[in-house]
């Protein structure tokens, strides 16, 4: 068995869409392939060829990180994939390497990746960077300490993508650690969900304070639970990405939530410090998991230095 290694190309993508979709979704759809040509670079996915055909890859996107309120490139991997009858020869590995290496050729000294596997990736150099909460709760049995604040919420679409990153770029300038996003960023990993069938479009609502001024945004979706309740197949709401710029915001956008009464459950995954918990009138309504925040490797000491 002859095994190339290279970047993919365009005629690729189709082989490649297969691979992924076998590797997480268990499902091949013709419609990945027309969103990954449309977002994605071949440069960006190393593969591992057999007899012409793609059998692992590695992709990495080229993105921007803020460290220290510096900008500094950034390598993300996402994802990583391999057909099951080539695991364990090495293949991944090597992928790995290589685009370590080419992360540094591109002056990207830093990177990362999302996984539960830490064991795996940290054979490899990554480290867990972040910790994160994973709530859940019934909205049905939920109620604040604090009243609704003065405002409202105004649904939105993929199209006003700017709109949320402008209220996503207030909340981040202090912070340190997180991806400055960009268009193609917003529209394939954060507004839709590219799991499903047909690729849906995310629930958007931007809170509106009493000013009229933009506040904070959420995205989040409904889902089927699996479970049914007299014949009614039970939803949940999943909270893909919840920004406010201050408390107004914050309690106003959860409000919004608490009117699904249709739902069964809600899942949000937070940073460590944030409030939730101790806003709810009764903490123990909230199931508190522990959840994945980012791997990160340095890839350049240098580089890394010298971006602080």
């Amino acid at each position: 068995m002859s095994i190339e290694y290279r970047h993919i190309k365009d005629e690729d993508f189709e082989e490649i869409a297969k691979l992924e979709a076998i590797a997480f979704y268990g499902r091949p759809r013709e419609e990945d392939t027309a969103l990954m040509r449309k977002n994605f670079q071949p440069e960006w996915t190393l593969a591992a060829f057999d007899d012409g055909k793609p059998v692992a890859s590695v992709r990495t996107l080229p993105s921007v990180r803020l460290m220290h309120g510096t900008k500094t490139p950034f390598g993300l991997i996402s994802p990583v994939t391999c057909y099951a009858a080539y695991r364990r020869q090495g293949h991944v590995a090597k992928l790995l390497v290589r685009s370590l290496e080419l992360m540094k050729e591109r002056g990207q000294p830093i990177s990362g990746l999302y996984t539960p596997h830490d064991a795996l990736y940290r054979r490899y150099g990554w480290e867990r960077a972040e910790e994160k909460r994973s709530l859940s709760f019934d909205p049905g049995r939920l109620e604040f300490r604090t009243p609704a604040p003065r405002g409202k919420t105004r649904p939105a679409t993929q199209d006003d993508w700017k709109t949320l990153d402008a209220i996503y770029r207030q909340h981040v300038d202090p912070l340190n650690g997180a991806l400055i996003r960009v268009e193609n960023w917003w529209r394939f990993f954060v507004l839709i969900d590219f799991e499903s069938k047909g690729h849906l479009e995310r629930d958007i609502v931007v809170w509106v304070d009493e000013s009229g001024e933009d506040r904070g945004y959420m995205v989040y979706q409904n889902r089927p639970t699996g479970q049914r309740d007299s014949g009614w197949q039970q939803q949940e709401i999943f909270i893909r990405d919840f920004v406010a710029l201050d408390a107004g915001a914050y309690r106003g956008l959860w409000q919004h939530i608490l009117t699904h009464d249709l739902a069964s459950n809600v899942v949000y995954e937070s940073h460590t410090d944030d409030p939730f918990v101790d806003l709810c009138e009764d903490p123990f309504v909230v199931t508190v998991k522990r959840g994945e925040g980012p791997m990160i490797r340095i890839v350049d000491v240098e580089g890394a230095i010298a971006s602080r």
